[in-house]
């Protein structure tokens, strides 16, 4: 609740596009994208609420790491996995039994919402080829492990409506939270899949090229205003 009135007071338009690839979608889904800033998924889940796979909006889980809720409150830890639908996913200890938690939401029909970069990166490091701003291989080995398709997707302005290098109103945990108004965007490509002998390293190129090209695609859509 508190999220979804903070994006209705502060996102005054949403612009959709691709929405086409959002029906008949498969049973086991990950959804994989860019990411600029917090308010990230706050758009991915508006943007599906108003698409054919509206029913999509509430089912995320996004996927982060064990080690990011060690620090955290108990409380927070609960508000983030009851409502944020995050879940701890353990890369070394246990992470047999994670990962089997994680499969057995995905084919529940829960889609995995993954962010390849690992960290908020700057929409100019893409467009540059930093380094940097690459996809990690993980979400190629996550789709193998699940046999599950890739929703890709990117976005536009979000680290516009959340700039991290200003001063913040006030900090929740070690997140600084600063929202202006504006326009977001998002655009959706068709699902992708893994091709027969096709290496995790050669998929997840092939995932940013298309991810990269729908952010320029969103971009686009805000500069027509």
């Amino acid at each position: 609740f508190p999220l979804s009135l903070m994006y209705r007071l502060f996102v005054t338009r949403t612009v959709l596009l691709g929405s086409e690839h959002l029906s008949n979608l498969p049973l086991r889904l990950i959804l994989a994208g860019t990411h600029h800033a917090h308010a990230d998924e706050p758009l991915l889940r508006a943007a599906l609420a108003q698409s054919p796979a509206a029913r999509l909006s509430s089912r995320l889980v996004v996927a982060a790491r064990a080690s990011a809720f060690d620090t955290m409150p108990m409380s927070a830890y609960w508000y983030s996995v009851l409502a944020l639908g995050l879940y701890p996913l353990r890369q070394y200890g246990d992470q047999d039994v994670s990962l089997r938690g994680l499969a057995k939401l995905v084919q529940q029909g829960n889609p995995l919402l993954i962010f390849p970069q690992g960290r908020h990166t700057p929409p100019a490091d893409e467009r540059a080829g930093d380094p940097d701003a690459a996809f990690k291989p993980g979400v190629s080995h996550l789709a193998a492990q699940l046999d599950a398709a890739v929703l890709p997707f990117g976005q536009a302005g979000t680290e516009l409506l959340m700039p991290e290098h200003e001063k913040p109103w006030f900090t929740v945990g070690d997140t600084p939270i600063l929202i202006k108004k504006g326009q977001l965007a998002i655009a959706f490509g068709a699902p992708l899949s893994l091709e027969p002998g096709e290496s995790p390293v050669a998929f997840t190129q092939r995932l940013q090229e298309v991810c990269f090209a729908l952010a320029r695609e969103a971009e686009a859509a805000l500069a027509k205003g």
